[in-house]
């Protein structure tokens, strides 16, 4: 027997309602709600026929809903994705602006980009600011003169080299997991630590600034003064001026 039209909806509800939010859902109930009463106002010769097309319009009602919704969240996870691959740009106008649109989405720090192939990416100057780039791999991405300020890199692939080209990284989470010790000496790093009147000289206010124990900080500035021969692509100069570069308080 050819299924009716209202167990044809009832099985598209089934389907479709692990996908529905909760708005969308509380929109449809009110409505049906409201037309069931508007029925039964209306009806005065006792057929029933007014009341046996409920289920039909609160169906019809249903299924609008949930293909709108479910429109909208495919147009906004497509329109997202395009921002990832511009974001994976090797140019660098490109990747900068999709960086700066899924910060506006909010789409750096929610886990979006986790695991993501990020390869040979040119993050020149890019503000990655509380971006959450844990397992992402990040081989041959240029990193120079980027902020990298409270970003979440565990279990990040990415090289130290890239790292310590870098403008500043206080707060971030290193691919080991520990958090920054302030071992790169980055200029950023240095210019937002005088802002907020740190003694450089003070290995207690640097450890103490670096949110890290001082044995934690002197054992980083140990291995900087054995290792950074090694770095020879590096910041030099960081500008406070530059709104770009004032991501903290």
């Amino acid at each position: 027997m050819k299924p009716s039209r209202w167990e044809r909806v009832k099985s598209a509800l089934r389907d479709f309602a692990a996908r529905i939010d909760g708005r969308s859902l509380a929109i449809g109930l009110v409505i049906g709600l409201l037309i069931t009463q508007f029925i039964n106002y209306v009806t005065v010769d006792g057929t029933g026929f007014l009341q046996n097309l409920v289920p039909e319009f609160v169906g019809l009602i249903f299924t609008v809903l949930i293909l709108d919704n479910l429109g909208r969240m495919r147009e906004r996870r497509n329109m997202i994705e395009q921002l990832i691959r511009r974001m994976h740009s090797r140019y660098n106008h490109t990747a900068l602006a999709a960086i700066e649109e899924l910060r506006v989405l909010g789409k750096l720090s929610d886990g979006t980009l986790q695991g993501r192939e990020l390869r040979g990416s040119n993050w020149r100057d890019a503000n990655l600011y509380q971006a959450d780039l844990r397992y992402c791999d990040m081989r041959n991405a240029e990193f120079l003169h980027a902020d990298l300020v409270e970003a979440n890199l565990e279990h990040a692939n990415v090289t130290e080299v890239q790292l310590a080209s870098t403008d500043i990284m206080c707060g971030a989470v290193m691919p080991d997991g520990r958090r920054y010790d302030g071992r790169y000496n980055l200029e950023g790093d240095f210019a937002y630590a005088r802002r907020k009147n740190v003694d450089l000289a003070s290995p207690e206010q640097m450890a103490a600034f670096y949110g890290v124990s001082v044995e934690e900080y002197m054992a980083g500035q140990t291995w900087w003064a054995v290792n950074k021969d090694r770095f020879t692509k590096r910041s030099r100069h960081y500008d406070m001026s530059d709104l770009r570069n004032q991501p903290l308080q």
